[in-house]
This record gives C-alpha cells, structure tokens and sequence, in this order.
C-alpha cells in the first residue's frame, strides 16, 4: 500500500496471494470509492454472496467492481434518480477516478448506456484502456491525476467532480454541463 495524490486515500492492490486483511482494507476501499460510503446493514446483506467471494480469493477487484456496479445497491443509489449524462460522470468518477475528459467521450458511453443498457456500459468502462492502464486487474480504483490534461477545463471539471459529494450541486445535472450553463 502507498500513498498516491492528492485526491486518493491510498493505492491498494491485491491479487490470489494477499491476505484477508489486505483484502478487507480493499473491500473498504472499493465501497468508499464506488458508493462513496460504506453500505448500510440491507445492503450488505444484498451484496453479501460477492462479499464472500472476493473475502475467500475466489475473485478479483475487477470483477467484484463489475458485480457491484451491476447490483441494485449501485443502481439504486446513482442510476435511478440520475440523469444519464450523470450517471455516466459520476461512473467515470467511481470506476476510472476522474471525470470524462471531453463531450466526445460522455456521447460515446451515453450511446453505449442507451443502446446496450446500464450494465454495458459499465462494463465497457471496466474494460477501457483508461482502466486498464492505471488499475489493471488487481488495483482498487482511485482518483488520480495526469501530469498533462488535453485542457484547463479538463484539470478543472475532473478536480470538482472528484470533491463534490453526492447529492450536492450536480447531482442531476453533470458538472460539465453546469460550467457550460456557468452555475
């Protein structure tokens, strides 16, 4: 485990190997940074079978991330009451760390999530190059930073949408469209 930036807790990587301590930080982790809290007693019990699995080494970060972007607990909580441009910032800001770096990125996972359906598009962001390069299969998910943005605007909507909280001002509407509104 080692500090990364700024904005991340800590970088945490387990893989077959690691003990199940490591792995129970891990679990932590991923809930903090994909439902931005630690589930509630329900919810636990929902997710509780993939729990198990990934406690016992019988899968990875990958795919408990897969698992719980899929389940009702996530959905219910960004999916259902989101706007799909939203849904979609706030799964880059979950699963990849960082906000969509241009609108050509939000309409090419917006067509996916609208022609495919939610758990494609989850998917497809589990599989991204992006993904791939910063967590591979055994990294928890973290906010990080590029040493070179395409743009300032890019620096900056990325910064504010891994400090908002959710539930407040863009919860509805994504961040990159509130700067264009200039809210």
């Amino acid at each position: 485990m080692t500090s990364t930036d700024e904005f991340s807790i800590r970088e945490i990587t387990v893989s077959r190997q690691s003990p199940g301590e490591e792995r129970q930080a891990a679990l932590h982790q991923i809930y903090a940074q994909v439902l931005e809290r630690q589930p509630y007693g329900f919810e636990r019990k929902q997710l509780a079978k993939i729990e198990a699995e990934f406690l016992k080494n019988k899968i990875g970060v990958k795919r408990f991330l897969r698992e719980l972007g899929h389940s009702e607990v996530y959905l219910n909580e960004f999916y259902y009451n989101s706007s799909n441009p939203k849904f979609i910032e706030l799964c880059f800001k979950h699963f990849i760390g960082r906000a969509p770096s241009d609108q050509a990125e939000m309409r090419r996972y917006c067509d996916v999530l609208m022609r495919q359906g939610v758990k494609a598009m989850i998917t497809a962001l589990l599989d991204s190059e992006d993904y791939l390069r910063h967590f591979g299969c055994f990294t928890v998910p973290h906010a990080w930073t590029e040493a070179n943005y395409p743009s300032p605007r890019t620096f900056w909507e990325t910064n504010v949408l891994l400090h908002e909280l959710h539930g407040r001002r863009g919860w509805i509407v994504p961040t990159m469209i509130w700067h264009d509104l200039r809210l």
